[in-house]
Order: structure tokens, then sequence, then C-alpha cells
């Protein structure tokens, strides 16, 4: 999560979508360490900045814009009329997968098991994060098009020329997942059973983003 008074932006980090290198680039790239908020990752090897928790402790990255709303003391308009919201997001079926293989590395089960305890600990739904009801708040961009994120974060930030932000210079910060094999289709994990829970879930997700098994 990264609140930017700087550039006038807030981001929302959802799981499973590059959140963590995303984080670490727009921290590097364009965090104001006096006046900015930003989590941090112990995996990643970077510290929170301008926040903690109520023992002192790290604060998850993971938080809503409600949650970031309630830390900032401003209620929802305030923020949606000074800063560019905004978060990405993933195919369904295929950050499902991704989030099986991260649970598996920790927890040895398979991908039924996995998908039919239906735990949000373990499930990546993050709709509740950046929507309320049925309406999304901010922008929602997509995790299989970085070039596209960056090239609208350019022209809504405002961004100077040493700003820029690019996918090429982006791909140097993701951490690349060990997890997964990257041979195998997100298709072949399913069944009927696994794809209609899955469908029924993040129903919210695949109706508004369209997104096709």
């Amino acid at each position: 999560m990264i609140v930017s008074f700087k550039h006038r932006f807030i981001y929302i980090k959802n799981r499973k979508v590059g959140g963590t290198s995303l984080e670490r680039y727009l921290i590097e790239k364009l965090v104001d360490k006096k006046t900015d908020i930003n989590t941090g990752s112990f995996i990643s090897g970077y510290k929170s900045n301008n926040i903690k928790g109520k023992d002192g402790k790290e604060i998850t990255g993971h938080l809503s814009i409600f949650d970031i709303s309630k830390i900032l003391k401003k209620p929802l308009g305030d923020l949606l009329s000074y800063f560019f919201i905004f978060c990405i997001e993933r195919n369904s079926y295929d950050k499902c997968v991704s989030a099986y293989h991260f649970h598996k590395s920790k927890n040895n089960t398979s991908f039924n098991e996995f998908i039919k305890k239906r735990k949000r600990v373990h499930i990546p739904k993050d709709w509740d994060k950046y929507a309320t009801n049925k309406n999304i708040i901010g922008s929602v961009f997509q995790y299989e098009d970085f070039e596209k994120v960056f090239k609208n974060l350019n022209f809504q930030l405002n961004l100077t020329s040493k700003e820029l932000l690019s996918a090429e210079e982006f791909n140097g910060y993701q951490d690349k997942s060990a997890y997964r094999p990257n041979n195998i289709s997100y298709k072949e994990y399913y069944d009927k059973e696994t794809k209609d829970i899955v469908e029924e879930v993040f129903k919210e997700e695949i109706f508004h983003f369209g997104y096709k098994f």
C-alpha cells in the first residue's frame, strides 16, 4: 500500500498480482520518504514508512481503501477528490492457481482441497478492498497488461521525464516466483466443481472485468 502526497495517488495492494514488486518499484521511483506512506515487505527486504500497527509492529500491506480512509482520518469522498486511487487485478481462475502454489509451498495439499476449503485467508478475493456493493472505487488495471498500467500512471500522475514508469524497467523489479511451473495452463488444474466454486466466489470480478475460463 502506498499513499503519496507528493504525486497524489493511493495504491491498493491486492494479492497475487505482482503487488510487492510493483510496490517496491513505485517506492523507489516516486515515494517521498518525508511525507508519503508505504507498507513494507519482509520477503523483499524493504520497510514500511510513516506507518506502524497499534503494537508498533509492521502492518499488513494488503489494506483496503476503507482501511486507508480510517488511517488517514479522511472520508472516502475526500480521498477520491484528492488522490488518483488504483489497484491491479487478475483473471480469477489464474489468480487462484497462483495462490495455490504459494500456499502449497507451506502446506502440502491438492488444488481441489485448497479451493473447496474457501478460506478467505488463502483464496485471493480482493473485491472488498476496492469496491463497495457493486461499485468500484478508483481505477482497476489488469495484471496481464503492465504496459497499459504504466502508460496510464504516467499520464494521470503527470510524471516528469525522470520519473516516467515503464514495463521494461519494472521487469527488473519483479520477484520471479519459484512456486509455480511455467509450462502448465491454469485450466489444467480445474474440474467442474472447482470451476463452479471460483465462479461463485469471484462472481463480481468475473462479471465486471469479463474474465473467461
